[in-house]
């Protein structure tokens, strides 16, 4: 990646310049954890465009394994279960399956409405408390729908 298509991220409040995820320090035993698969990933919104037209076809997972993928395995509370790398909700709207990430600096968040051929990926260089809300904000927008109470605590 040319530095120049790499977004600096920035500190909020303060607004101070935390850099691009590769202008970070390394640890003895190699790159911290913002450089590492877990939470370093970079990508740009066509690829997640991709992905997610890659999830919704069978080219890359068949029928099968996307319903292993999409069902809640693990529950995290009475209406939210946790599948193999995605939270799935039972809304009004149809089920939401969604996944986001954050290293305190950077946040993204991919929403997606299979039913309905519909999802929404943001990302912000600078995170604010309310960011969660942004894309299902933007989903309800699309579906004439609100999700109100999904992260009130």
């Amino acid at each position: 990646w040319d530095d120049h298509t790499i977004a600096v991220g920035y500190r909020d409040p303060s607004g101070a310049r935390f850099g691009r995820p590769n202008e970070q320090p390394w640890d003895v035993d190699g790159p911290y954890w913002n450089l590492h698969g877990n939470g370093g990933l970079l990508s740009t919104a066509a690829d997640m465009l991709a992905w997610d037209e890659a999830l919704a076809g069978d080219d890359v997972l068949d029928a099968d394994a996307k319903a292993k993928l999409f069902t809640p395995h693990i529950p995290l509370d009475s209406e939210v279960g946790y599948g193999y790398g995605w939270n799935v909700i039972p809304t009004p709207a149809g089920v939401v399956t969604f996944h986001g990430g954050t290293n305190l600096i950077f946040y993204a968040e991919l929403v997606r409405f299979a039913d309905q051929n519909v999802a929404v990926f943001m990302v912000t260089n600078s995170l604010e408390s309310d960011d969660e809300n942004v894309a299902f904000d933007l989903a309800g927008q699309v579906l004439n729908h609100s999700f109100p109470g999904l992260f009130d605590d």
